[in-house]
């Protein structure tokens, strides 16, 4: 599938659920400025795509990543915009005057969804890549597994500054080390 024929398929998700896009029976408990914000983005839905529209088109598509067991959740190449330190942000006005910063990936993934997020809810990647904002690379989840992804990141060998860090470490003396596996003998007949 071409990065085009994956911008049309992730529009047309996008707005099948802004369209079936309900409040909760919890909406007024729960209410926000966010997401009163993003409740009146969502009723906008066709300035609303043409933004998202516009991000797809911007970002930078990346090359797919080798498929290690690391890698297996996010197969296809990321969709980049800005910088792994600062990805790129979205500002939006809405008629009423009111306007919000947001970073790209979240409103994506909101848009997207449909979803309204709590403040304490975060975006997780599972490229690992924080200035990519394609939808299947986005996964909401807490602070906490947030952290645990980052500690899965530095144990599969990727440092916490993203994409292409180098890790370097040292052997402990005594230890062995071989790039060839041998058969051990458990004596188990």
């Amino acid at each position: 599938m071409t990065n085009k024929q994956a911008i049309t398929d992730w529009l047309e998700v996008a707005e099948k659920n802004l369209t079936n896009f309900t409040k909760s029976p919890f909406h007024e408990q729960l209410r926000t400025r966010d997401r009163d914000l993003y409740t009146k983005v969502f009723a906008d839905k066709a300035t609303t795509l043409k933004v998202l529209e516009r991000l797809f088109h911007k970002a930078r598509k990346a090359k797919p990543f080798e498929l290690t067991m690391s890698r297996i959740q996010a197969p296809l190449g990321c969709w980049e915009l800005g910088k792994q330190k600062d990805p790129h942000g979205v500002r939006f006005v809405l008629s009423t005057g009111e306007s919000d910063d947001e970073i790209a990936y979240r409103f994506v993934f909101m848009v997207v969804n449909a979803r309204l997020l709590n403040p304490e809810d975060v975006i997780r990647h599972t490229c690992d890549n924080r200035k990519c904002l394609r939808p299947d690379h986005l996964i909401v989840g807490s602070a906490k597994e947030n952290r645990q992804d980052d500690e899965a990141r530095i144990y599969a060998g990727r440092g916490a500054e993203g994409k292409g860090q180098i890790i370097t470490g040292e052997i402990a003396e005594g230890v062995e080390v071989s790039i060839y596996p041998q058969r051990l003998d458990a004596g188990i007949e």
